[in-house]
C-alpha cells in the first residue's frame, strides 16, 4: 500500500482528533481514503462514522452515501472519481453565470434537506444550546431530523449525474433548525472561492433559497 497523501486533524478534542490517508493498492491499482482515531480515546467517533453512513442512507436516498467499512481500527473509505459541487460553483463564477451559481444552490439545498420525512419542527434542546448556544430564534422553525454538517460543495462529487457525500464525519441525528444547517453548508464555499460575494452575495443566495432567519443570528450560532 503506498501513501499518496496525509492529513492530520490533532488539533481538535482527543475524543475527535484524526488521521486521513489517500492510499494507493500496488496489487489492484485501486485508491482508498484510510481514517484513523489520532488519540485512543477516538476509536468511539470512527464506529459513530459507520453509524452515520447507515442514517444518511436511510434519510438521503437521492444521494449516494460513500462506502465505508471498519478493518481493525482504520476506516477504509471508497475513493469517488469526479467533479465537486464546489468546482461546479468556481466554474459558474469564473463565467460570471449567475443563473447558474443559483441553481447550484438550489440544488445544494435540496441535497442538504434530504428526503420528506426528514421534515420536521425544530424545538431547542440541551445539547443544541451546548454546541450552537441559544435555541430561542430558531424555536418552532423548520428544522431537519438528520443533519449532515459535512454536506458542504466540496465533500459533494458527482459521479456522472450520481451525487456523492464523500465525507460524513459530522452528523447530527437530533433535530436541527434548516436554515442553520443550508447556512453552515453553503457558506463554506465563501471561504474557498475568493471574492465571490462580490458576485453573488451570501444574504442573496440565503433569500433565493427561502432561508428567512437572519444571517447574523445563524453566524452567531455557527461561530458557538
Amino acid at each position: 500500500m503506498k501513501k499518496l497523501m496525509m492529513k492530520f486533524s490533532d488539533e481538535r478534542n482527543r475524543r475527535f482528533s484524526i488521521k486521513t490517508t489517500i492510499a494507493l493498492d500496488d496489487e489492484s491499482g485501486e485508491k482508498f481514503v484510510l481514517k484513523e482515531a489520532a488519540f485512543p480515546e477516538g476509536q468511539g467517533h470512527l464506529n459513530s462514522i459507520l453509524y452515520y453512513r447507515d442514517l444518511l442512507t436511510e434519510y438521503y436516498p437521492s444521494v449516494t452515501v460513500c462506502p465505508v467499512e471498519k478493518r481493525q481500527d482504520t476506516l477504509w473509505f471508497a475513493f469517488i472519481s469526479g467533479e465537486s459541487l464546489e468546482e461546479m460553483y468556481r466554474r459558474s463564477a469564473k463565467e460570471k453565470d449567475r443563473e447558474k451559481f443559483l441553481a447550484l444552490a438550489r440544488i445544494h439545498r435540496e441535497l442538504i434537506e434530504g428526503r420528506e420525512e426528514n421534515r420536521c419542527e425544530f424545538h431547542s434542546f440541551g445539547d443544541f444550546e451546548r454546541i450552537f448556544g441559544d435555541g430561542e430564534p430558531f424555536e418552532g422553525s423548520a428544522g431537519l431530523r438528520v443533519s449532515n454538517f459535512d454536506a458542504t460543495a466540496g465533500n459533494i462529487i458527482y459521479r456522472g449525474a450520481e451525487p456523492v457525500f464523500i465525507d460524513y464525519e459530522w452528523v447530527f441525528d437530533k433535530p436541527l433548525p434548516r436554515d442553520l444547517v443550508v447556512y453552515h453548508c453553503i457558506r463554506d464555499v465563501y471561504f474557498h472561492i475568493s471574492k465571490l460575494e462580490e458576485f453573488v452575495s451570501l444574504q442573496e443566495v440565503m433569500d433565493t433559497l427561502g432561508i428567512q432567519t437572519e444571517i447574523e443570528v445563524m453566524e452567531k450560532a455557527y461561530r458557538h
